[in-house]
């Protein structure tokens, strides 16, 4: 069973991609194996794109 919060949005989309690419040399993002963008966000690794659309980043 997959749960809503485990669904992960790929990194194609364009605004994402740009935004990655100025923060690509900051430790605390890193570029999974899966192509998702994770960022180091209140002591754990959280999908980039999640925070995102929250409005967090």
């Amino acid at each position: 069973m997959v749960h809503e919060k485990d669904k992960k949005v790929k990194r194609k989309d364009k605004e994402l991609q740009i935004y990655a690419q100025h923060v690509k040399e900051k430790k605390d993002f890193y570029f999974g194996k899966d192509e998702y963008i994770y960022r180091f966000y209140e002591g754990q690794w959280v999908l980039l794109c999640d925070l995102k659309l929250r409005g967090l980043v």
